[in-house]
């Protein structure tokens, strides 16, 4: 038996998306295809446009047969966290790693897998980041390896063959050449438009029809903006100390977001006001949701602990699991009851994956209120 896993946050699912899981799949002889999706909250340091529920509605209608939740201690990470985490999650039920990537080159990949970026930060003190490990990379390496690093689809497709080779060597990758525009684009390509020029055209209120599958429909989506008072309202209170402990905060930047927090009538404001070329707004924006949920420097380096099933097909449903209960080395989650149970013994790290779906449940009235009750999804 064969199995394939794919990492995504559907945010919103598009035919992008549905063009990938058809060409793992096929490419790949799979049996059964698994989707390790982020949850309530997103890479980008925002709430998901719509519950997970929704989206893993998508991804079983689009061809995915389980829908797993990535931790949102790990969906709340940089792109190596966020890589690692996912990896960790499946290392021992999946054979085979699916992603997209503008950047298709699994030779050229590898090797800047192998470039230790972080020991460039230490050089790069007070400067644009992302732009002097370009410029650092150009000239070490070539134009080739820099530009994969100028590419956040590759950069992330780089992180995963890093944590792949890291965790389980073992486990053979399949890059699906991206559709028609990259992944920040704001431009369309017939059918094929990328997730963030999808959210602006909801934000603007225009139709996405020509660009998702008939079954994607959105009847209410989540912003930041809605959560603003509640992030504001968390950052003013929450201690220097507490603050300093919170994931990917450092060189005194607590102390930055912590003056803003008491100025700032907004959260918009008080991101332009601690914005600087040495930080990205998604990495601000990432640190103020871990604030808000309590995650801290080590929940983003601990391994994973277990796997949330958030949803199923009925006809993959009875050798999916069992065949992932021969293979896991981690619990396997299916029902409110088993996350309960859990978190009763070792309270460490999914408390804050309940913390951040009853967080935003606030916000999103027809969503369950807590992973305690609710049930699997059998598509």
């Amino acid at each position: 038996m064969k199995i394939g896993a794919v990492v995504a946050e559907y945010n919103p699912f598009h035919n992008g998306h549905a063009y990938q899981l058809q060409e793992f799949r096929k490419a790949c002889d799979l049996d059964f295809c698994i989707v390790v999706m982020s949850g309530s909250f997103v890479q980008r340091g925002e709430p998901a446009i719509c519950d997970k529920y929704t989206r893993t509605l998508w991804a079983l209608s689009g061809g995915a047969d389980m829908v797993i939740e990535l931790p949102v201690y790990y969906s709340l990470g940089n792109a190596s966290v966020f890589a690692r985490g996912a990896v960790g999650t499946v290392m021992s039920v999946a054979d085979v790693l699916g992603f997209g990537s503008e950047i298709c080159d699994t030779e050229l990949l590898t090797r800047a897998s192998c470039i230790d970026t972080a020991a460039i930060s230490d050089t790069v003190s007070g400067k644009n980041f992302p732009r002097v490990v370009g410029e650092v990379l150009k000239e070490e390496y070539g134009d080739d390896v820099s530009e994969v690093y100028s590419n956040p689809n590759a950069t992330l497709a780089v992180e995963y063959i890093r944590a792949k080779n890291e965790l389980c060597p073992q486990m053979g990758i399949h890059i699906t050449e991206r559709k028609g525009v990259s992944h920040d684009s704001n431009q369309t390509d017939g059918e094929f438009s990328s997730a963030s020029h999808l959210r602006s055209m909801i934000a603007r209120g225009e139709s996405i029809e020509r660009f998702v599958p008939d079954f994607v429909r959105l009847e209410k989506h989540l912003t930041l903006d809605d959560l603003d008072k509640l992030i504001l309202y968390n950052l003013r209170n929450i201690s220097h100390a507490d603050l300093e402990n919170i994931a990917d905060v450092s060189e005194g930047l607590h102390n930055l977001i912590k003056k803003a927090a008491l100025t700032c009538t907004c959260y918009n404001d008080l991101l332009h006001t601690v914005k600087s070329k040495r930080y990205t707004m998604a990495r601000l924006k990432r640190i103020c949701l871990c604030a808000l949920l309590g995650i801290t420097h080590d929940m983003h380096k601990s391994p994973a602990q277990y796997i949330h099933v958030l949803g199923i097909r009925e006809n993959s449903r009875n050798a999916l699991l069992s065949e992932m209960q021969k293979r896991s080395r981690l619990p396997i989650f299916t029902k409110g009851k088993d996350f309960k149970k859990y978190t009763e013994v070792d309270v460490s790290l999914s408390r804050v994956d309940v913390l951040a779906t009853d967080t935003y449940a606030l916000f999103y009235n027809e969503f369950p209120n807590s992973d305690y009750s609710n049930k699997l999804l059998i598509f």
